[in-house]
């Protein structure tokens, strides 16, 4: 059985997946990148990273501002949002449910598929369905 482990901090609310064993971590069998035709104008990639089980980058524009989004297997993943005060937001990419969090400068979005946890991360002057769009939209790499 996968288990979903939401951890509600007082400043941060994490999220962890298992595998089936409940405790091992699945390699990414496909990568997924943000559709680069689709991101703003000015946003270039500026760093990669890629390992066994995620997957990392981020897009910045002349003007510092930063996109990141991650990718990485349900059975390993961990992600922490910095709440800061505010309560996700039930959204949904495509068929798939996701949690919508808008805190100090930035807005992140996560969800899964069933098989990976993604999260995207970008300045505050981003719209949700901005970046809705963009997760609808992966690419594989």
């Amino acid at each position: 059985m996968k288990i979903l482990c939401v951890d509600y901090g007082d400043s941060r609310t994490g999220l962890a997946i298992s595998d089936e064993g409940e405790i091992l971590a699945s390699p990414l069998e496909t990568i997924y990148t943000l559709p680069r035709d689709m991101l703003p104008e000015g946003y270039e990639l500026s760093y990669e990273q890629a390992s066994a089980a995620f997957y990392n980058e981020e897009y910045v524009a002349a003007d510092g501002r930063i996109i990141h989004f991650y990718q990485g297997s349900m059975s390993s993943t961990s992600i922490t949002v910095d709440k800061d005060g505010t309560s996700a937001l039930e959204i949904f990419v495509g068929t798939y449910e996701g949690r919508y969090y808008k805190s100090k400068n930035t807005i992140n979005l996560i969800w899964s598929d069933g098989t990976y946890l993604f999260n995207m991360i970008a300045p505050d002057t981003f719209e949700i369905g901005e970046l809705v769009r963009l997760a609808e939209n992966l690419q594989e790499k």
